[in-house]
């Protein structure tokens, strides 16, 4: 599921990036542009952008 998904990188997200505003902003920014396989492959996208260390899915 998206939470199960979630749980673990969506926190590291949103402690490096100052507001839920700007994690919205990049949301809509990232998907006018770009095309992602899947929600978890969006994540992975913003972790390595922002040079934070995703943890493992499994």
């Amino acid at each position: 599921t998206v939470q199960e998904i979630t749980r673990r990188k969506y926190p590291l997200l949103r402690a490096s990036l100052p507001t839920r505003q700007t994690f919205f902003d990049d949301i809509r920014a990232l998907t006018r542009y770009l095309c992602f396989d899947s929600f978890e492959a969006w994540l992975d996208c913003m972790l390595q952008g922002l040079e934070i260390d995703a943890p493992d899915s499994s």
